[in-house]
């Protein structure tokens, strides 16, 4: 206590007084605040002991009973403590002093601690703003990414559409230009409801551009078509040749009339004025070639009536090889040259020999001839604007094909006539043309060319009445006949089935009779007729009523030349008839066809039913 209170009684004045409590709790609670890092700093009990030194220095306290010391005077007491107390002085402001610069340290470590803290919550609020910024840019990205590669314009496209030359690179060229204009047509699509649609950079940069483009492959594409479609005007131009080029350019076309219609409309009429002239010149200086060949005339010494005559003409009633040189695929046909040539050696040999029908070729070659060109052509035709033109459909496809080709199918029809018209009478020439015209119409049908039906129509229609007519004129023919008796033999009917019993070999007299010239005559027409009719669908013809018709007549006849014959014997009547009809049988016998098994039975029940009992 007394130490204490000599450090409060300390001169006020002395620059070295001791500090106070007060002055001692502000450096408690500075110490307080020091942070693990720093050294620690002894607390003031141990301080005191150890400027004061050990407690046994100090004078014990005073026992209660025991002797007591005298007390030493507080001035003695006083200068015994100074110098430790002056000691604990130097100390507590020495600390005094450390504890400042660790508290100014603390201090400004305290506010560069708090701006670091601000300038990181900166950092994270930037680095949050980069993330979502770089998330949108690669949403951006993910979506433009295909429509800015889908509509660049590269420098290289830009000059081979300006100034290449138009071949293959030209082609695609033009393909990539048409797909960068449908893709920022698409984008212009999807952005139609929003007001900016028209601001948007990339349109606004892109589209001109691509347009001027369009406008120059345009401009150089309807040069390239308008050259060709003038070469078809040449004299002595080769149509195919030039279609061939212009197919290599189709995709050319179909850019430039997606780019510009009414002058895609305008090309498509310059080329069907050139190719109906070009069609409509050269079919009509065929035509005129092939009237000038003469077609074999068929008279009335080629119907049946006239089989007995010396002057009968059997090529009309017998097949022979005909049918199969006109229905084979390899058979040449007659162009404009040939069909020149065959006239001339054909008007030298009429004159040589003074016969109209010699060199004259049969009806079924001309008439091959004549729709075999017109088909190939119309086939050429056609399925180049099926490929030039695919863009406009089937519709436009055929109505294009028909008014190219219209000419050319009248001039058909024309000389499909005349010709009809020299033929006279050769029922198998018609029959072998309307074949003609069938084996056609399945070539048009496997080539997929659907515009030639009515043409063909018209054809079998010009045919079959033609047919029907030559038949029922052969028919009538026979229904005319007066039978004639055989001379040299006192019994007509026996010497005709004598004959038509033996085996062949020389002509006998008898064989110059009426009935039997007929009968043979009949036999080989019906079977030439059935050679025609193998397929199921004929019996279904107008040709199954035709012959028909003509057995009916041939049948009514040699019952008449029976009759005539052998007047008043019914047995040897009821023999002709049924060995005649025999005849035919035999001669039918390798016949095939559904019309051939009905014509057979026929002849068959009439050879039985006359059987003498």
């Amino acid at each position: 206590m007394q130490i204490w209170s000599a450090t409060r009684r300390a001169p006020a004045g002395d620059a070295r007084a001791p500090p106070t409590r007060q002055q001692v709790a502000p450096v408690s609670a500075s110490l307080s605040g020091i942070s693990p890092a720093s050294p620690p700093t002894p607390p003031p009990d141990a301080i005191l002991a150890r400027l004061l030194g050990p407690v046994d220095d100090l004078p014990a306290p005073a026992l209660p009973g025991a002797p007591t010391s005298k007390p030493l005077p507080p001035s003695a007491a006083y200068s015994a403590s100074a110098a430790k107390l002056r000691e604990l002085h130097l100390a507590v402001a020495s600390s005094d002093g450390v504890l400042a610069t660790v508290q100014t340290d603390l201090s400004r470590f305290v506010a560069d601690l708090g701006l670091l803290s601000q300038e990181m919550e900166a950092l994270q609020t930037r680095s949050l703003a980069l993330q979502r910024r770089l998330a949108h840019r690669a949403a951006a990205e993910q979506r433009l990414a295909a429509l800015v590669h889908d509509v660049v314009v590269p420098p290289a496209l830009v000059q081979l559409l300006v100034v290449g030359e138009i071949d293959a690179r030209y082609i695609r060229a033009v393909q990539l230009l048409a797909s960068r204009l449908h893709r920022v047509a698409q984008f212009r699509a999807a952005l139609a409801l929003d007001a900016t649609a028209d601001h948007v950079r990339l349109v606004a940069d892109v589209a001109p551009v691509l347009t001027l483009l369009a406008d120059k492959a345009v401009e150089r594409i309807r040069d390239l078509i308008a050259r060709h479609i003038r070469a078809l005007r040449t004299p002595n131009a080769n149509a195919q040749a030039v279609q061939a080029v212009l197919l290599r350019f189709r995709a050319l076309y179909a850019f430039l009339a997606h780019a510009n219609g009414p002058l895609a409309r305008d090309l498509t009429k310059a080329y069907v004025l050139s190719m109906r002239w070009y069609y409509s010149a050269h079919f009509a200086r065929y035509a005129r070639s092939l009237a000038l060949v003469p077609v074999r005339y068929a008279d009335r010494r080629a119907l049946l009536a006239a089989a007995a005559e010396q002057d009968a003409q059997h090529a009309a009633i017998e097949l022979g090889a005909r049918a199969a040189v006109a229905l084979a695929p390899d058979t040449p046909v007659l162009l404009q040259a040939a069909a020149e040539r065959q006239a001339s050696a054909a008007a030298a040999a009429a004159a040589e020999n003074s016969t109209a029908s010699t060199g004259a070729l049969p009806l079924e070659m001309v008439m091959r001839s004549l729709n075999v060109v017109l088909v190939d052509n119309a086939c050429a035709e056609y399925l180049f604007i099926a490929n030039f033109f695919a863009h406009a459909g089937a519709d436009a496809h055929a109505q294009l094909f028909h008014e190219i080709y219209s000419p050319a199918l009248a001039l058909g029809d024309t000389q499909a006539t005349q010709l009809l018209d020299t033929a006279g009478n050769d029922a198998l020439g018609v029959l072998v043309a309307v074949r003609v015209v069938h084996a056609l119409g399945r070539t048009l049908q496997r080539r997929c060319v659907p515009v030639l039906d009515g043409y063909l129509d018209r054809i079998n229609m010009l045919l079959w009445p033609r047919f029907q007519a030559v038949m029922d004129a052969n028919a009538e023919s026979l229904r005319k006949l007066i039978p004639v008796r055989p001379a040299g033999s006192t019994s007509a009917a026996a010497a005709v089935v004598a004959f038509l019993r033996t085996e062949p070999g020389p002509t006998p007299a008898a064989a110059r009779t009426q009935a039997l010239a007929v009968t043979t005559a009949f036999s080989t027409f019906a079977h030439s007729i059935l050679a025609l009719c193998t397929d199921p669908d004929a019996a279904s013809e107008p040709v199954a009523g035709s012959l028909t018709r003509v057995a009916v007549a041939y049948e009514a006849y040699i019952a008449r030349a029976a009759t005539r014959a052998a007047p008043s014997d019914e047995r040897a009547q009821a023999e002709f008839v049924s060995t005649c009809c025999a005849r035919v049988v035999s001669v039918l016998a390798d016949s095939q066809g559904v019309l051939a098994e009905q014509q057979r039975a026929r002849f068959e029940n009439s050879a039985v039913s006359k059987l003498p009992l």
